[in-house]
């Protein structure tokens, strides 16, 4: 898809590896049934977001 859409080498490079880590099991995967249902889908939006530095 980069190459259709002509992304730079190094824009290629960051997704290529964001969607290597959307294969990759959060820490939260480990507590099991400690964290109630659907909890998890804002642990992980909250650590996805602490990856932004502003």
């Amino acid at each position: 898809m980069c190459k259709v859409y002509g992304a730079p080498q190094d824009m290629t490079e960051a997704l290529m590896g964001l969607a290597k880590e959307t294969k990759a099991r959060g820490w939260w995967h480990s507590y099991g049934d400690a964290i109630p249902e659907g909890f998890d889908v804002y642990i992980g939006l909250e650590e996805a977001a602490s990856h932004f530095s502003w």
